[in-house]
């Protein structure tokens, strides 16, 4: 418990925050998860979100803290796995064209044969997250910027703020751009910033900043017909074939 006080104190109590706007994103996210077509499987990112940050939490209480670290870097290991596969679930359903998409395929298949080979190979399941983190970042930038790549081929009349995808990958793309830094540091020099454990609070306020995002995006206005301006796009789409101008 002692240890646990000094983790909020360390940083700034910005735990607590990021752990009610998961809360909050995870039941708007359920309630409405039929609402959008492309947000159909998106309602388990901020679950596993609270999932992870409830099994962290309790065991720094109630645990040694050896005992504790290992199974927090095993729910970050997990968590880190399904961020990716959730992630990249939804540019599958919005990235249209076909060099793209080939991109999407690349990379994930890459970080899978990484994760995959790390924790079994490494010994990194319930040790050393820190060798996930920076690849998952980097990973995660990918469809991030490709989906803001296909954007300029879209109709600049287009309302982006009715868009749930646009607010979603505004807040990715803020989380990673404030944690990528954090993640190669510590990549490099192993438990640097868990000696240093304030510096979690840039994760916390990231994170908690993702889930304000989370949560608008559900409360954009719901479509005739449930469907994603993506949606409207043919899949498989070349570069040269996206269309300027949708109506």
């Amino acid at each position: 418990m002692d240890y646990f006080l000094k983790m909020l104190s360390d940083t700034l109590y910005t735990m607590p925050l990021m752990v009610l706007l998961q809360l909050v994103a995870a039941v708007i996210s359920i309630i409405k998860r039929k609402k959008f077509v492309e947000l159909r499987y998106f309602h388990f990112y901020p679950l596993s979100g609270i999932l992870q940050s409830m099994i962290s939490i309790t065991s720094f209480i109630y645990l040694e803290r050896i005992q504790a670290n290992r199974i927090a870097e095993l729910s970050i290991n997990i968590f880190a796995l399904t961020e990716v596969l959730l992630i990249y679930q939804l540019m599958f359903k919005v990235i249209k064209i076909k060099k793209m998409r080939h991109v999407l395929k690349v990379s994930l298949t890459g970080f899978l044969i990484y994760i995959i080979a790390t924790w079994f190979f490494n010994d990194a399941f319930y040790t050393t997250s820190s060798r996930i983190l920076a690849i998952e970042g980097i990973v995660i930038l990918i469809p991030i910027s490709l989906y803001f790549f296909q954007l300029f081929r879209l109709s600049p009349t287009l309302n982006l703020f009715d868009q749930p995808t646009f607010w979603i990958n505004v807040g990715i793309l803020f989380v990673f751009s404030c944690t990528l830094p954090i993640s190669i540091l510590e990549y490099f020099i192993e438990k640097f910033v868990y000696a240093n454990f304030y510096f979690y609070y840039i994760v916390f306020i990231s994170y908690s900043v993702l889930y304000l995002f989370v949560i608008r995006a559900y409360l954009c206005k719901a479509r005739r017909n449930g469907t994603e301006i993506f949606e409207l796009l043919p899949t498989n789409l070349s570069s040269k074939e996206a269309p300027l101008k949708l109506i």
